[in-house]
């Protein structure tokens, strides 16, 4: 099995890459519904903000970024990008009832919680305008390619595909969608012989411009990540 938590250095593998790709992903989304002029006063908190990865992609895009973590390392690392702060279960509700943001923003979290239902009704408390959420997707290239029953992170207690995670944040949580959509959609499994094989054929830029356009457009439903944008009703 994987680790529980993400690594806090990062290597030149592909699956770092897919990593830094839902994040690119989800700022698209949302500068997609957030106008430029407007972003320098668009506050945005990321809860679970790990490396900080995507707060330096939020700040470098005009937002008001802050982030918040659990473990200490991560919220050192994050701040190099963004006020960020260690979040404590001790102290999380006054946090979550003390602060009100435009954006919160939880991406590959809600799979580590042991009541996503619950964290998500406390995140809108805290926004006032949207929700944007992105999981792993059960259904991806990734998982459905493997000739054996697909590899949990042992740090994932929950997972979704496309019309379950829809129902999730239609159904449970009350949420209206603005959009859903996905990041890439790997090629092969990254344990294939022919993945590797092809990459040194073709080239790994090659393979990304396939997973990242023709395949996404083609099986938007494959993706390795989910990404919803939504907002309270």
């Amino acid at each position: 099995m994987s680790s529980v938590h993400i690594p806090y250095e990062t290597q030149d593998i592909k699956w770092f890459e897919y990593e830094q790709r839902w994040k690119i992903k989800c700022v698209e989304l949302l500068n997609h519904y957030v106008a430029s002029g407007v972003r320098n006063c668009t506050t945005v908190f990321d809860f679970g903000c790990g490396r900080g990865e995507f707060l330096n992609l939020l700040t470098g895009n005009g937002y008001k970024a802050e982030g918040g973590d659990f473990d200490l390392n991560c919220v050192k690392l994050s701040s190099r990008f963004a006020p960020s702060i260690l979040l404590s279960d001790a102290e999380l509700d006054s946090f979550i009832n003390g602060n009100a943001y435009d954006v919160v923003c939880a991406i590959h979290v809600l799979e580590h919680l042991r009541d996503p239902a619950s964290a998500v009704e406390n995140f809108k408390k805290m926004t006032r305008r949207y929700l944007l959420l992105a999981v792993p997707n059960l259904q991806s290239t990734a998982c459905i390619c493997l000739r054996r029953s697909y590899q949990a992170n042992e740090g994932h207690i929950f997972g979704w595909d496309y019309p379950h995670f829809e129902n999730f944040l239609r159904m449970i949580c009350h949420l209206d969608i603005i959009e859903m959509t996905g990041d890439t959609v790997p090629f092969t499994t990254k344990l294939s012989k022919v993945d590797v094989a092809l990459e040194k054929l073709l080239g790994r830029s090659v393979i990304r411009k396939l997973e990242n356009g023709p395949l996404l457009r083609r099986f938007p439903y494959l993706s390795h990540s989910i990404l919803a944008l939504c907002k309270i009703n």
